[in-house]
């Protein structure tokens, strides 16, 4: 649910869950069998994605999103339920994203809030002080268009209070990674390894997981035109060797689909 827009092997799926072909292949048939799943090919390989315009995967990517809503941190979460009884009905869609979305917020931090409506919805920050709220109102075309930092981050990483029917269709439609994205990415990764360093005991076993994820996103991604399976990431390259891919490819990264 965390990537609608990738497309996994048989091998993939089983390799990241560690779960047998036989029942892998079980659990795909019994997913496709109520439209939560499709199969697709990649030259002579089965392949399998979310079906995102079926309800049934709606209804799980919303199970998903309240998941990650109750592992928030105490003070985020309530200060961005709070936000939502209060402007959720001015808007179409309301996500939270940026570092407390990922869990990285210190209390210097802001909250960024991503709202979204045919027309920009007009909502101050500045009304809900002492709250370090940072509101982003985009409209439904300017994700369509998937062009900024904001809407990139928001669509891709965010924690979805409201909208996830069409956030995940907007989702499930990426093909392509614009190369300032990418080297955003970068850059969050070098920061997880650098407060790694720095870290001791659970905080440093979490700083490593999130680099471990990020470097072999941007890894698999970058050498194999796919996202794989997060157990199946791994670092082989170093900051230098990814930085110096990135800096000969072109303005988009494209997922192969194979």
């Amino acid at each position: 649910m965390e990537k609608p827009y990738a497309s996994f092997s048989l091998s993939d799926i089983s390799r990241g869950s560690g779960v047998s072909k036989s029942n892998v292949l079980r659990a795909l048939h019994a997913l496709a069998g109520i439209g939560a799943v499709r199969q697709t090919r990649g030259g002579k390989r089965k392949l399998f994605r979310i079906d995102a315009g079926k309800g049934m995967s709606l209804a799980i990517a919303g199970l998903f999103m309240q998941e990650r809503i109750a592992n928030l941190k105490p003070a985020t979460k309530n200060a961005a339920e709070y936000l939502f009884s209060e402007i959720g009905d001015k808007a179409d869609a309301f996500v939270l994203f940026g570092s407390c979305a990922y869990g990285l917020e210190t209390p210097k931090s802001d909250i960024d809030i991503m709202v979204v409506g045919s027309t920009r919805p007009e909502i101050s920050a500045a009304a809900f002080l002492p709250y370090r709220f940072e509101i982003h109102a985009k409209t439904w075309e300017e994700l369509e268009k998937m062009a900024d930092f904001v809407v990139l981050e928001a669509v891709l990483n965010g924690v979805v209070f409201k909208g996830i029917g069409r956030l995940f269709g907007i989702k499930a439609g990426v093909q392509s990674f614009p190369k300032a994205y990418v080297l955003f990415r970068l850059k969050n990764a070098m920061e997880y390894a650098e407060r790694m360093k720095k870290a001791r005991g659970e905080a440093r076993r979490y700083y490593k997981e999130l680099l471990r994820i990020s470097q072999g996103e941007l890894e698999s991604l970058l050498y194999r035109g796919k996202l794989a399976p997060k157990k199946m990431l791994s670092i082989k390259r170093s900051f230098e060797e990814i930085e110096t891919k990135v800096s000969t490819a072109g303005e988009r990264i494209w997922l192969s689909g194979t």
